[in-house]
């Protein structure tokens, strides 16, 4: 009887080596327009940017006034700017997303604040005293909200009032030269919008006089630079 053959043997199984890819992280977005999400800006045109990491094929972009609102306009290749004009006042939301081997990453969020109106017309009283004058105003910006006035009197060096220095709506100014005056009042909002008022106002009073002193000379003053005199000629 013949043998049986041998058994062939059993391949070795081949294993391919499977390298998991993380998702991308969060892009990093910035703008130079913009660039504190905190602040208030009166320009309507935004402008962002950001890097594209190694081994990011596309990306996904989105812009709303959605906080947490998504990124649905594909872009692959990816880009790495964009911008838009023309924007409400309002804030408003961009949002990115990056996409790679290893799947879409997570979404970044960054927030505009957009202020192109001034504070609302507003209207500035005056009561003059001695060498005095109280200028009552207040205004009002419904959207980044009042960070400050300049008042000048006579179109002359203006001076900066921050909210807290007006005392029940009112703002002192002293040490003023008696006579007409004419006082502007401008109201600056946090976007740096301006909005000014005007009013007149009577000083009274008088400035005191300053005396110029008397140059007083004694008689032995007189004796001493005579006798200095006569001392050096003698020497002479």
């Amino acid at each position: 009887a013949q043998a049986a053959p041998p058994p062939e043997p059993t391949p070795k199984p081949t294993t391919e080596r499977k390298v998991n890819i993380p998702p991308p992280e969060p892009p990093k977005i910035s703008s130079d327009t913009h660039p504190e999400p905190d602040m208030w800006y009166s320009n309507a045109n935004a402008a962002f940017s950001w890097d594209i990491p190694y081994g990011v094929t596309a990306l996904k972009r989105g812009f709303d006034d959605d906080p947490s609102g998504e990124a649905t306009e594909l872009h692959e290749p990816p880009i790495s700017s964009w911008s838009v004009e023309s924007l409400e006042d309002g804030t408003w939301h961009f949002h990115l997303t990056y996409e790679n081997r290893g799947g879409w990453g997570t979404t970044s969020h960054f927030a505009i604040n957009v202020d192109t109106t001034p504070p609302k017309p507003f209207e500035a009283t005056a009561a003059g005293g001695d060498l005095t004058a109280q200028i009552r105003f207040e205004a009002v910006d419904v959207l980044s909200g009042i960070a400050g006035y300049r008042i000048s009197i006579d179109g002359g060096r203006e001076r900066d009032v921050q909210p807290n220095e007006i005392v029940g709506g009112g703002y002192t100014i002293t040490n003023m030269d008696p006579g007409p005056h004419t006082v502007e009042v401008t109201a600056i909002d946090l976007a740096g919008n301006e909005r000014s008022a005007s009013v007149d106002v009577e000083v009274t009073g008088e400035k005191p006089v300053e005396e110029e002193a008397e140059v007083e000379t004694s008689g032995f003053g007189a004796i001493y630079w005579v006798s200095l005199l006569f001392m050096a000629a003698l020497a002479v």
